[in-house]
């Protein structure tokens, strides 16, 4: 990293000209908040797993099998996923609404092995459509100032999954609502915006 040179990088960036490219692109960091509210959702599944199971080892093997899905996807659908992205979005986060739903049922540790398998595999395949179409769109229009602007949907998307964590601690099954019902509303939004987006 320290080699990596900061040369032509110049942001000055102000309250006002941060609410202008708010406002601009108001959009695009709306698509930030659902996407990340879906992001930080996948987290709390080793926790739930853990319920189901009761075993110690149960967040690692979650992890694990995540690791293997994600794999998966590189190897065989990586560049796939980057050269049509903004095709596969909507296929993509509509298995991932599929998924989603399904965990609500899930109750023995076979169906939730191997659920954790299909949805890093299809949430890998989403991520990488999604963040391939956000960044061309952002390309050459001071995107360093957007990714700094971006954290604030973000963090704001990680607190709607802490408090709606929190709410459903009685019932921890019917949290899986949230990522679900934001993956419908982010499809929604898609289909009557995607022109905004670059190809």
């Amino acid at each position: 990293m320290a080699s990596v040179g900061d040369e032509g990088i110049d942001i000055s960036l102000s309250f006002s000209k941060a609410w202008k490219r708010f406002l601009r692109n108001k959009t695009i960091f709306l698509f930030e908040f659902l996407e990340n509210i879906i992001e930080e959702s996948e987290w709390f599944w080793s926790i739930y797993v853990f319920f189901i199971i009761g075993s110690l080892s149960t967040p690692g093997i979650v992890g694990s099998l995540e690791a293997i899905g994600g794999s998966i996807f590189t190897l065989l659908f990586g560049k796939l996923a980057n050269k049509h992205a903004k095709k596969l979005i909507p296929l993509t986060a509509f298995l991932l609404l599929l998924l989603y739903i399904l965990r609500i049922f899930i109750k023995t540790p076979i169906s939730a092995y191997s659920i954790t398998v299909f949805a890093s595999f299809f949430l890998s395949f989403f991520m990488v459509a999604y963040y391939s179409t956000i960044y061309r769109t952002v390309k050459n229009d001071n995107e360093e100032e957007f990714m700094l602007i971006r954290d604030i949907p973000v963090v704001l998307g990680r607190m709607v999954v802490f408090v709606i964590v929190y709410l459903t601690l009685p019932f921890l099954r019917y949290f899986f609502l949230l990522p679900a019902m934001i993956i419908s509303l982010l499809l929604l939004l898609y289909v009557r915006k995607r022109k905004l987006l670059a190809e």
